[in-house]
């Protein structure tokens, strides 16, 4: 693998089996051309950083090309159980420097990509980040142009379920500066219950006429950004506009079935960012600073039978500003015996402004809440080396502080500690303990009352289903949550030949005061939360006030475990250089490219308690986690891909284990039953260039072929009898089942 200068970053290895060196070098130093290396060096070009930032595993430019999509958006979809298994979401860096969010790096193509790198589990604590997230480290080719033209059509099998998209994608990259606008236009056809064949129990029919599945939508884009060298410093200024709606069917009036209820609901958001990284003496700054925008509303026609025209409206509207600016600070302030110690000073503030208003039956007036909400926070993160010999090899001390401060929740504080040992370049060990304050993100406590009639629910007291109606929206009585994380580390990387990963985590969560959305009702919930169900004289389950709700005590214990692998075979390496030069993407030569990983997640315990005096419930043994199913013991996402002159395959699955609910009474318990489920998507793609180099029309364009759920597969549910529920109707939590989509894709 050849080295390349980039703005912030230069990497050269050329020794199988040994871990890159991220270094965070001064912008001058990197864009000196770095000397060639032996096969057994690596070679650093620029000042020493303050803290070594390590490569756990790599993606070079014909693995990127070997997985066949489009943007780094999608890459990082594809990749995702590779690189955050926790599902935290991963810390992005842009050439070593700290990206804007998402949305600077999302609509990228890959064309423009150099590699991708997961950095080492302390990456994050080095970067004054969160020390239980992964860091994603994306390499951009200094120069590169490109614009791309890609439409996509997507329809299930079933019927119905149409989606098209277009999308237009400019790129402009002249010596690390950037130029990119992304403009994308959806739209998705509603999908109503009577496309499915939904049986609906005989006081049901009216009401459910009509009643959509999933809701008519269209959704416009447009995502522009700047990225500019100013002397050491990189500037970067991103701003994104979206625009969606959405409309669909609740059901039917009762006093005449011939007449739909519907619901529309609109919204707008726009959202800027800009970054700032470079130099600071010793040191390195970045800053950031994000403004975001979001005007919504939602009309929900309701029936009153005592009003002439009985098709009333509810309406409810939010307007909200959330901004933040974050200044980080890292360096190494002294040294102790075994080396240099790293220093990072995170200072931040988020501002939550927000108003929503519910005009709903009945009301004499409308309901208005407002929040403001500011969020203060300093942490400290101190990296100190131990021990650094060849005997016992690298071990340090990793220490976290963090204070704030969140209006209504008052001061909170944080407090973290980790070991991370690395005896050798191919084993890392990591230990950590984290107590953290959590308090509600504001949505949680203040979005607005949204209430929707005729809404199917699943009663597994009385093991029925039923129409209900359902109150939505956010609960101001949630607290701070108490947190404390155990968790325990391991990497390997067993061979040199082969880019080989495997590692082993195993994570203990204790949560007091934490707060989640309202459980399907059993007895256990009801009992917990009596006032969030209403029910009739004859004791039928008629309203649910489903806004979030706290438990005094949530505790949690998995081990996941994960292998990666990837390997080119023939001739790959002369092509990765020619393109290189040429400023194209690798042909992947006569050679063969195999791409596979595999996750596996197996919960310890998972428990919470509601109130206190009231029992512990399980929710590995019956307790009432989502209406989806209980919590399964295990889960297990994998993926796997070949790509050979220009043509790939790629699968990517996910099983998960059997669970069940407890139902029924405590007098008559009862029990729903999940059975396992495998879903397992997959993408043939060719590009066209490779099969057609005599045709200029060719070069750049590839075509793909997808099914999702490519078995079509459904979760079976019975209950003791071994009857399927009419709530839980396959097409009623996988409306869709198995789709294919046909894309087109061209770079000129």
């Amino acid at each position: 693998m050849g080295g390349m200068a980039t703005p912030g970053i230069d990497l050269l290895a050329r020794a199988p089996g040994l871990a890159v060196i991220l270094c965070l070098a001064s912008p001058a130093a990197a864009d000196t051309e770095p000397p060639a290396a032996a096969d057994d060096t690596i070679v650093v070009i620029g000042e020493r950083p303050a803290a070594d930032l390590r490569a756990d595993s790599e993606i070079d430019e014909n693995g990127i090309a070997a997985y066949g999509v489009d943007t780094v958006g999608d890459l990082l979809g594809v990749i995702a159980g590779e690189t955050d298994p926790s599902g935290e979401g991963p810390v992005i860096l842009i050439n070593g420097q700290p990206a804007g969010g998402i949305d600077e790096v999302a609509d990228l193509p890959t064309e423009a990509v150099a590699r991708i790198q997961l950095l080492s589990r302390s990456a994050a604590a080095t970067l004054g980040q969160r020390p239980t997230r992964r860091v994603v480290n994306i390499v951009i080719r200094p120069d590169h142009r490109q614009l791309t033209l890609g439409a996509t059509g997507r329809l299930a099998t079933a019927g119905q379920g149409r989606q098209g998209e277009g999308s237009a994608n400019y790129l402009k990259l002249v010596k690390g500066n950037r130029r990119s606008l992304v403009l994308r236009l959806s739209e998705t056809d509603r999908l109503d219950e009577a496309d499915r064949d939904i049986v609906s129990a005989p006081d049901e029919v009216a009401a459910n006429r009509f009643k959509s599945l999933l809701p008519g939508s269209v959704v416009a884009s447009a995502n522009g950004n700047i990225t500019h060298k100013l002397g050491p410093s990189l500037v970067s200024l991103t701003l994104r506009g979206e625009r969606q709606e959405n409309r669909s069917r609740i059901g039917a009036l009762a006093v005449d079935p011939a007449r739909p209820l519907g619901q529309q609901g609109e919204s707008t958001s726009i959202n800027g960012a800009a970054v700032a990284n470079g130099p600071l003496k010793s040191w390195r700054y970045s800053l950031n600073a994000n403004l975001g925008w979001r005007l919504a509303r939602t009309d929900s026609d309701r029936e009153d039978p005592l009003l002439l025209d009985p098709v009333v409206n509810d309406r409810s509207r939010t307007r909200s500003l959330n901004a933040n600016v974050l200044g980080t600070l890292v360096g190494a302030p002294f040294t102790l015996p075994a080396g240099r110690a790293n220093a990072a000073l995170r200072m931040e503030w988020r501002g939550t402004r927000a108003v929503s208003t519910s005009d709903n039956i009945g009301a004499p007036t409308s309901l208005i809440r407002r929040i403001r909400r500011d969020d203060l926070a300093a942490q400290l993160t101190l990296q100190l080396p131990m021990v650094s010999n060849k005997a016992i090899g690298d071990l340090g001390l990793e220490l976290t502080g963090a204070l704030r401060h969140v209006t209504a929740s008052g001061a909170l504080h944080d407090l973290g500690g980790a070991f991370n040992w690395r005896p050798s370049d191919r084993v890392g060990l990591r230990a950590a303990i984290n107590r953290e304050q959590v308090a509600p993100p504001p949505n949680a406590l203040t979005d607005p009352l949204v209430t929707i009639d005729n809404v199917r629910v699943y009663d597994f007291i009385r093991q029925e289903t039923v129409l209900v109606t359902y109150l939505t929206g956010g609960n101001r009585d949630l607290g701070v949550e108490r947190r404390r994380t155990i968790a325990f580390g391991a990497t390997w990387r067993p061979v040199d030949d082969a880019d080989l990963n495997l590692s082993l985590d195993y994570v203990n969560s204790v949560g007091r005061g934490a707060f989640a959305a309202l459980p399907p009702v059993n007895a256990d919930v009801q009992a917990a939360f009596p006032d969030r169900y209403l029910r009739d004289l004859t004791g039928q389950l008629i309203a649910v006030d489903a806004r979030p709700v706290p438990f005094v005590l949530v505790r949690r214990q998995e081990i996941r475990t994960g292998a990666t692998f990837s390997h080119s075979f023939g001739r790959t390496a002369a092509a990765l250089s020619d393109s290189i030069e040429k400023d194209e993407r690798p042909a992947l030569g006569t050679g063969w490219r195999v791409n596979a990983f595999v996750n596996h997640q197996w919960t310890l315990q998972s428990e919470r308690q509601a109130r206190s005096g009231l029992p512990m419930i399980d929710l590995l043994d019956g307790g009432a986690l989502g209406y989806g199913g209980g919590q399964p013991r295990h889960r297990v996402q994998f993926g796997a891909g070949v790509v050979h002159r220009g043509v790939g395959l790629n699968f990517d699955g996910n099983w998960t284990g059997p669970s069940r609910i407890a139902s029924g009474t405590v007098a008559a318990p009862d029990e729903l039953r999940f059975k396992s489920q495998l879903l397992l998507d997959a993408r043939l793609f060719a590009n066209l260039g490779a099969l057609l180099p005599e045709r200029s029309w060719a070069k750049g364009f590839r075509v793909t072929l997808a099914a999702d759920n490519l078995f079509d597969s459904q979760r079976r549910v019975f209950n003791s009898v071994g009857a399927t529920p009419l709530g839980y109707q396959r097409y009623l939590f996988d409306p869709l089942g198995r789709t294919v989509s046909l894309s087109l894709r061209k770079v000129f």
